[in-house]
């Protein structure tokens, strides 16, 4: 049947040999071809649709991070009200809801995608981990305090769980330096009642564990405050 095909040499000829040699090897050349250059155009594509993805997820990811700066600023702005029922309820109130609205938000994630927003977002970071680090150093600080009143309080027949909370709001406050004046109307007591509460502070701190929890515990709150402080810094918040 080949013979029949013009151009191609009849079979068993060396004519023949060499034409199907050139012609197989040109076939599979061009297919290596085909194939090299379709998929050097599909991972072109796939590059390009690739970096257009990004951008739109950057782009995105601007958009909420706008919304939790605005977030952000609303309530930054709030003083530190110091709460003294026990040393982790202390917690600056702004650090507080700045780690709220951070459960919502892929802060990691924009870390690694928003890189003309680390400042801002370093700052966000650095919130979460000096809260963390309060935390621990405030459940120290409680179980130290508890312990050492309530032991205290039972060496002198004072068993009662109200005594042992009342005589443990007043030392988180005067932790915090507070004037014993001051505490006392926080704790629903007399004013009469200042002297015993401030002896027994006295009493329960003079003890080198709690004296080191409690810097502790006042360096970490501090921490805390001065990453707020950055934060304002970063939005141009006046004080």
């Amino acid at each position: 049947m080949m013979d029949f095909l013009p151009g191609i040499p009849s079979d068993g000829t060396p004519e023949a040999v060499a034409f199907w040699i050139s012609f197989w090897a040109a076939m599979y050349s061009g297919i290596l071809y085909s194939i090299g250059t379709g998929l050097f155009v599909g991972l072109a594509v796939w590059f390009v649709q690739l970096k257009v993805e990004k951008q739109r997820m950057r782009n995105g990811f601007d958009r909420e991070l706008a919304i939790l700066k605005e977030r952000v600023r609303a309530i930054i702005h709030k003083e530190d009200s110091l709460n003294i029922t026990n040393a982790k309820r202390s917690v600056p109130v702004v650090a507080q809801e700045i780690m709220d609205l951070l459960l919502n938000y892929p802060v990691d994630l924009w870390l690694e995608m928003l890189p003309k927003r680390k400042n801002f977002l370093i700052l966000l970071k650095n919130i979460q981990q000096s809260v963390s680090e309060f935390e621990i150093s405030a459940e120290k600080l409680d179980t130290i305090l508890g312990n050492s009143i309530r032991r205290y309080n039972a060496s002198i027949d004072r068993t009662g769980e109200l005594n042992a909370s009342i005589d443990i709001s007043y030392a988180i406050g005067r932790i915090h330096n507070s004037d014993p004046d001051h505490i006392i109307p926080w704790i629903n007591m007399p004013l009469g009642s200042k002297e015993k509460l401030e002896e027994r502070y006295q009493i329960v701190m003079d003890n080198p564990d709690l004296k080191e929890s409690s810097q502790r515990y006042l360096d970490c709150r501090e921490q805390i405050l001065s990453w707020i402080e950055a934060i304002k810094n970063e939005l141009n918040i006046k004080k």
